[in-house]
């Protein structure tokens, strides 16, 4: 069976996160926040690597 990738706007991220847009910018800039890439025009995020990133966020915030 085939997965299909989920893409995320950087509307839907912010919304997700409730942060406004300009911090995702910011992040992608930096190379601090999760991967990203351009499709086309297109700024895009992969659920997954959303994920994944979320997961590692959590885990640093645990740590004492």
């Amino acid at each position: 069976m085939q997965m299909i990738d989920v893409w995320l706007t950087p509307e839907q991220l912010a919304a997700r996160w409730s942060i406004p847009k300009a911090t995702l910018y910011q992040w992608r800039y930096k190379g601090t926040g999760p991967r990203s890439c351009r499709l086309g025009k297109h700024l895009r995020y992969r659920l997954v690597d959303v994920e994944a990133w979320e997961r590692v966020q959590q885990e640093h915030d645990r740590r004492p």
